[in-house]
């Protein structure tokens, strides 16, 4: 909203009288749930071991798709695999760390043996580390700003 706002000469303003609804109700919406947000983070009690239970290796159908464009795969290309590995896997009820390697090569010729690599969780976070990412390095960096030091 602000990035269109700041676009306009300033004879546009009557012209923007109905943008200001959906901004208002997300406004209040907000500042509805951020109590509620934080009562919820202030009595959680987080139990890691159920938490890496629930991991699925379908979660890392995009570091598939990562590795794939890492063996020369263009990006499209590789999504469209991954996507068949995954549909594949659900189909014959198993994980797609449990597939065959044989199954792979079917899907796409380029696909290693290291492609099990791809299905280790801390691996696949550990690879995000930008600034808003998911490894530990970045959100203890995020978890400083946000404290200030």
């Amino acid at each position: 909203m602000l990035a269109t706002l700041k676009g306009l000469p300033s004879a546009y303003d009557k012209d923007l009288q109905e943008d200001k609804a959906p901004v208002f109700t997300a406004t209040d919406t907000l500042l509805a749930i951020l109590p509620v947000i934080a009562g919820a983070l202030r009595t959680i009690t987080i139990k890691p071991e159920r938490m890496r239970a629930a991991i699925d290796s379908t979660m890392m159908a995009t570091d598939l798709a990562d590795y794939l464009v890492g063996k020369g795969i263009p990006f499209r290309e590789a999504h469209a695999i991954s996507g068949k590995a995954v549909r594949r896997a659900a189909e014959k009820n198993e994980r797609l760390e449990d597939m065959s390697f044989e199954a792979y090569q079917t899907l796409c010729p380029a696909v290693e043996a290291d492609v099990y690599q791809v299905f280790d969780p801390m691996a696949s976070v550990e690879k995000r580390n930008a600034i808003g990412g998911t490894s530990p390095q970045s959100v203890k960096n995020q978890i400083k700003r946000i404290k200030g030091e």
